[in-house]
């Protein structure tokens, strides 16, 4: 074998220097491009998400409102079947995607963060080829449910940082701050807390054609299958779901020995001890309440002696009223008030509506 001329070999040990540094370059490049250019970079994360599901494969959904115990679901999927494309997803009605392509372009003019969701990019892959599915193997669905107001509230604590920076840190400073919160939580607008509500009607019955409060759900199994012409759906409780989850996965998907894994719970995230004052703390008006449990949607998913389980850990019997939230900064002002008020789980453009201490705050019915 000849060996290389010393030249070549000093100039390849260049390169192999000079490569590390290069990279970093262009990692740095692109980083700043991304960040002061909405159309680069939501092309560009919206390219990478077609690459990473290209190809034929049966299509698995895990679509479901959020915060209510889907990337357990999510994860297991991805282990059980890894010839299949799985997908999560919070929605794939061209309304609220719509609304969602507003909600983070104006996040990043009023704030600079180029700030996406992949379930924007799932729901304008997907929504497209379920329309014009005609053959092929049926997708199968799977959606969790959960007690409207938990969700609500673990939604709202999950996203804090991102729409209230103030008020974030609850979990280092004054516990009298949970009156600001649960202030702040209650008038978050019209659209936010009627989610969960509407959620089955808007992003199951009017995508997939399914409607599941035409039949009564069996409380005592947890889940329950329905089938469609396009899709077929699985819906767990996510209170059932470490009882049922396994079973329910093996008899939806056909699968066997499926051992269901658990991630994304509160308890490992930064925000935990906070978010354990502020729901242990939580005290919600019967009004309140009472909207959001006599509700279609929760009286067809849990039986009476349920909800009363789900109404004693929030309700407030002495109706105590909760104090004036903390004034909020400048920026945060013109923020908020820039902001129309969404209709989807991931709660980036909440608007903040603000009584004083002696007037009444309603919710409309």
């Amino acid at each position: 074998m000849v060996e290389d001329p010393i030249h070549r070999r000093i100039l390849a040990a260049v390169r192999r220097g000079l490569r590390p540094l290069r990279r970093a370059t262009t990692r740095k490049f692109w980083v700043r491009v991304a960040r002061s250019n909405w159309t680069f970079a939501r092309w560009h994360q919206g390219l990478l998400f077609r690459l990473r599901y290209r190809g034929n494969r049966p299509v698995v959904l895990v679509h479901q409102m959020a915060k209510v115990g889907s990337m357990s679901v999510y994860r297991t999927l991805e282990r059980e079947l890894p010839d299949h494309h799985i997908f999560h997803t919070h929605y794939l009605h061209p309304e609220t995607t719509r609304t969602m392509n507003a909600a983070f372009r104006r996040f990043f003019e009023t704030r600079g963060w180029v700030w996406f969701y992949d379930e924007i990019f799932g729901a304008e892959y997907l929504y497209p080829r379920l329309q014009k599915k005609m053959q092929g193997p049926k997708w199968k669905v799977i959606a969790l449910v959960r007690d409207p107001v938990s969700r609500n509230v673990s939604s709202f604590f999950q996203h804090l940082q991102f729409n209230f920076p103030t008020l974030k840190e609850i979990d280092k400073t004054d516990p009298n701050r949970v009156d600001t919160l649960t202030n702040t939580f209650l008038l978050e607008s019209e659209g936010t807390h009627r989610f969960p509500l509407t959620w089955f009607h808007k992003e199951v019955r009017d995508i997939f054609g399914i409607d599941v409060f035409k039949t009564p759900f069996p409380f005592d199994q947890g889940y329950e299958i329905y089938e469609g012409e396009k899709a077929d759906l699985l819906v767990i409780r996510l209170e059932d779901l470490d009882n049922c989850g396994s079973k329910a996965l093996e008899a939806f998907l056909g699968l066997k020995d499926v051992e269901l894994l658990t991630v994304n719970k509160a308890s490992g995230k930064s925000y935990d001890g906070g978010y354990k004052t502020f729901k242990n703390s939580l005290r919600l008006p019967a009004t309140y309440l009472d909207r959001m449990y006599s509700s279609r949607m929760a009286r067809h998913f849990y039986q009476p002696h349920e909800i009363e389980i789900f109404r004693s850990k929030w309700v407030d019997t002495a109706e105590t009223k909760v104090s004036e939230p903390m004034p909020l900064t400048p920026k945060e002002q013109a923020h908020l008030g820039a902001l129309n008020e969404p209709a989807d789980p991931t709660r980036v453009t909440p608007t903040l509506k603000r009584d004083g201490p002696s007037q009444e705050r309603k919710l409309k019915n």
